[in-house]
């Protein structure tokens, strides 16, 4: 997941800002903050995630990515405004407990 996260910063960039990666814990989760810049003006097709790798959207990784958080009860938020693109993701660290 944190490669593919960084694949796309890396592939989405527009070379304004190098691409940014936080990774920490809190409590019982893990959280991880990527951020990297895309066009002004491009920020709505950058959270479209519609379509495979293409210059102007994020591809299906995204959907992935939402499904691996959900998975581990977390989530993904991916929000693009003013040239910048974030990718939150967030993942519980301990195991669920079967009732």
């Amino acid at each position: 997941m944190i490669s593919n996260l960084l694949d796309n910063a890396f592939f989405y960039s527009d070379g304004r800002i190098p691409p940014k990666i936080d990774i920490f814990t809190y409590k019982d989760y893990l959280r991880i903050i990527v951020v990297n810049s895309v066009p002004e003006g491009s920020e709505k097709e950058a959270v479209a995630l519609k379509t495979s790798k293409s210059r102007k959207r994020h591809g299906y990784g995204t959907k992935i990515i939402r499904s691996i958080a959900s998975s581990y009860d977390g989530y993904a938020r991916f929000e693009a405004d003013k040239g910048r693109f974030t990718a939150d993701v967030v993942l519980m660290l301990k195991e669920k407990k079967d009732a």
